[in-house]
């Protein structure tokens, strides 16, 4: 597919967003800032260009156990090593941020819901480190694709992904949602 003006001027724009973001200071992943302005320059890209987009909600399970059991230096540290975990296996040109308090949204360009589904497993075989008491750390991951699920802005596809993630704590924890089918860890 040959690249207008247009499409060009938005992946200048990429590009300057990414030389130009900024980072968490306790996580190292990229502040929600400037994950949200790549976020929007991403969307607009793959609506143009007609590629998928799929990003991927990332909980961490018992957080607030962590920190009344063990202390809140305890899961500061659980959530710094996350990143570093994810990082393993992540692909060069997929960007992980750090959302909220503790969550990550991983954005996965030019990716389908199958490809993401394939990714997300990767990293959960990989292992996301351990807690302090020694069990394995765990995500429910919500997951949601530009055009699988007809999203029509980068808000949306964060709230329906959102929502996926809740779904998989209200449903056990520990699993990947990309629809209406939960996979958990001791079903894979």
């Amino acid at each position: 597919m040959p690249l207008n003006l247009e499409t060009l001027r938005l992946v200048a724009q990429l590009h300057h967003a990414y030389q130009n973001r900024q980072r968490d200071p306790l996580t190292q992943a990229f502040a929600r800032s400037s994950g949200e302005e790549v976020l929007a320059l991403q969307f607009e890209v793959a609506e143009r260009s007609n590629t998928p987009l799929t990003v991927a909600v990332l909980d961490i399970d018992r957080l607030s156990e962590v920190n009344e059991r063990h202390s809140h230096p305890h899961g500061d540290q659980l959530l710094a090593d996350l990143p570093k975990h994810i990082a393993k296996t992540q692909r060069q040109g997929d960007m992980l941020v750090r959302w909220s308090g503790k969550r990550f949204l991983l954005m996965l360009p030019n990716t389908s819901l199958e490809h993401a589904r394939i990714a997300l497993e990767r990293f959960r075989k990989h292992g996301f480190g351990l807690r302090p008491d020694g069990q394995p750390v765990t995500l429910s991951i919500g997951v949601a694709e530009r055009q699988a699920d007809a999203l029509a802005s980068w808000t949306a596809l964060v709230e329906k992904a959102e929502a996926r993630a809740l779904r998989v704590k209200q449903e056990g924890r520990d699993g990947v949602r990309g629809d209406d089918e939960v996979q958990h860890a001791h079903a894979a």
